[in-house]
């Protein structure tokens, strides 16, 4: 069959103009039609390709007989259809020039009626350059190998520092409180001062380790979601801060139903609420949540009349263990905590303040975390 009679099943213009590698070949499988496409891919003259063994041209690298055995899987004398899909596979080819690369490649018999009882079975080949998909998937599959590992040598270190860590500090504070008590008549008062700072600076630390692996947990460890009230979540957080008369509370009674994790909702509220109550040096205190929808969006504000702060320190507040204030129980992570459990809803948390008038945190979470949206 000559090259001319072959590519009459298709203008030649049109094949050349496409960026598919294509090629045709005979019932011997020998080329009959390479386009620019195809040439350009494997670097080759058109003049090197024509009549030469498919094979020849498609070599995969490591192989030098037979690169592609489903190149052969079509049986001309069984085609009845004028288009079949025989296969479509991934394979390393080597071009011209030597330098592999990823091809995805797919063999359809074609069939051309002569005019008479026999049928004459062309081969026609696709080819699409994948390779930098296909590096562009290992990379991310050795990225996310690489991730699996860092995150269990995370849990490794977590579970350290869980355990080994603060066990000898278990045991100081144990410690300090037998000898204080044993030796009472004899440790005058500078020295039971002595213990009780030694003691406070020991559950300081041992509260730190906590807060690095409440840290570290947050966004890596979901507990299930379950469906809860935010009112009551509101309700549960001023009863554990034990606020007295002189905070002035003030809480919208239209808090929506959400299905999410229940204490990670507990805890960003908890932060932000005690933030609010523990910076505030007024005799009349006031914490006031707003509520409202808009859009694809729950917007919160939580407003306090505390002592506020500068507003060239807002950046400096999110970051861990960084607090403005030299307030004895504040270890500087409620308000880091509370952007991660948001960023983890997808939302967003801006903090508004003007010194000694009070301080005002606005916070997103998505609308997907409604109960309605989530249909048990």
């Amino acid at each position: 069959m000559s090259s001319n009679t072959t590519t009459t099943i298709v203008d030649t213009h049109i094949m050349n103009q496409l960026s598919e590698g294509i090629i045709l070949t005979d019932k011997n499988d020998l080329v009959q039609f390479i386009n620019t496409a195809a040439k350009n891919m494997l670097n080759i003259s058109e003049n090197a390709a024509l009549h030469q063994p498919i094979d020849k041209l498609l070599q995969a690298e490591g192989n030098t007989g037979t690169n592609a055995p489903l190149l052969h899987s079509v049986d001309s004398t069984a085609v009845s259809t004028a288009v079949n899909v025989t296969s479509s596979y991934v394979t390393k080819l080597i071009s011209n020039t030597g330098k592999p690369i990823r091809v995805k490649i797919k063999t359809t018999a074609l069939t051309q009626p002569n005019g008479k009882t026999e049928e004459q079975a062309l081969k026609l080949i696709t080819l699409n350059d994948v390779t930098d998909t296909y590096d562009a998937q290992n990379l991310s599959q050795q990225l996310n190998e690489d991730l699996k590992k860092y995150r269990q040598e995370l849990d490794d270190f977590a579970y350290i520092i869980s355990h080994d860590l603060k066990a000898p500090i278990r045991a100081i504070m144990t410690l300090s409180e037998w000898i204080a008590e044993d030796y009472a008549e004899l440790v005058d008062e500078e020295g039971k001062k002595q213990f009780e700072l030694l003691k406070n600076r020991s559950l300081r630390i041992h509260n730190l380790i906590d807060g690095v692996l409440s840290y570290s947990r947050i966004g890596r460890f979901v507990n299930p979601s379950s469906t809860f009230d935010l009112n009551i979540i509101i309700q549960k957080v001023f009863k554990e801060l034990k606020l007295d008369e002189n905070y002035h509370l003030i809480i919208p009674t239209d808090l929506p139903k959400l299905f999410a994790d229940e204490l990670r909702t507990y805890e960003l509220f908890y932060f932000l609420i005690k933030n609010a109550a523990t910076f505030n040096d007024k005799e009349q205190k006031l914490i006031k949540l707003i509520y409202k929808q808009e859009g694809e969006f729950l917007k919160f504000e939580i407003q306090d009349n505390g002592i506020g702060i500068e507003q060239r320190h807002i950046d400096e507040v999110f970051k861990i263990f960084r607090s403005l204030h030299d307030k004895k129980e504040n270890l500087g992570l409620g308000l880091t905590l509370a952007r991660r459990i948001i960023e983890m809803y997808k939302g967003e948390i801006e903090l508004i303040s003007i010194p000694n008038e009070g301080t005002k945190v606005r916070f997103s979470l998505s609308t997907a975390l409604l109960l309605e949206n989530n249909p048990q």
